[in-house]
């Protein structure tokens, strides 16, 4: 799986700063929960993964929970 990491350019939402946000998110979680390091390494690629290919997005709120669910199917592994 390849990601275009200048997928932020297509991004309407999504900027730097937002998605800056949305690690830190995913790094307390991983904090919070003691999580190993490969879930949180995992979680970060899903979710650039995800962005880089769709680019519309109701809101904000969409958008956090797109990170959380990357989180979450990181879990699994």
């Amino acid at each position: 799986y390849l990601i275009d990491f200048n997928y932020l350019r297509n991004q309407k939402k999504l900027n730097h700063k937002f998605r800056n946000n949305l690690v830190r998110l995913l790094f307390n979680v991983y904090n919070s929960y003691n999580l190993q390091r490969t879930t949180l390494y995992l979680s970060v690629f899903y979710m650039d993964l995800y962005f880089s290919k769709v680019n519309h997005f109701k809101d904000n709120t969409e958008i956090v929970g797109v990170a959380q669910a990357c989180m979450l199917i990181a879990m699994k592994h």
